[in-house]
């Protein structure tokens, strides 16, 4: 089978499709079997049709395989890529560091992005760390003023809840 320079199957970007390769796999593969059909009229047995059958499907399987490995090769190359994006800033309260790909070329994932986008001045409730810190700043605020009573006791009862959830979802992960 003949093969063909990596040069003539890149279109001018680098690039080729997935249809484009399979088409010049199977092209190439097809004028490598034209020729082993043409052997047909001057086979004299059963049995070297059958042979020659036989190659024919051996040659598709292994096509068929090459053309997988070029996959996941190119997988592998992408998942190399991702593992050297840059990574999220964001510190959760217990020291650990988020690990999600950070966004384009802004320091945070998108999660962490939209929220240190929000007006207040809470932290991401991860864990209960969080909820003490954010239990804090209600109090502060509410002693500075900054904050009415009625918007505090609904804050203090939404935390409240978060920490009735994050009890019941350790308990589930257990």
């Amino acid at each position: 089978m003949e093969e063909t320079s990596c040069e003539a199957n890149y279109g001018a970007n680098g690039e080729e499709s997935e249809s484009e390769r399979r088409m010049s796999d199977y092209t190439a593969l097809g004028e490598a079997e034209d020729e082993r059909v043409a052997e047909l009229d001057g086979l004299e047995s059963y049995r070297e049709v059958r042979d020659l059958r036989d190659e024919i499907a051996e040659d598709v399987k292994i096509a068929d395989a090459r053309r997988e490995a070029e996959l996941k090769a190119r997988r592998l190359q992408y998942l190399r890529a991702a593992r050297l994006a840059p990574r999220c800033n964001h510190v959760k309260p217990n020291g650990q560091r988020c690990g999600s790909p950070a966004m384009g070329r802004e320091d945070f994932c998108y999660f962490h992005h939209l929220a240190r986008m929000s007006v207040n001045s809470f932290p991401i409730l991860e864990d209960r760390r969080a909820l003490q810190v954010a239990f804090m700043r209600v109090c502060e605020r509410l002693m500075s003023g900054t904050l009415t009573p009625s918007t505090a006791k609904v804050l203090l009862q939404a935390l409240s809840m978060a920490e009735s959830n994050g009890c019941y979802m350790e308990e589930n992960e257990e």
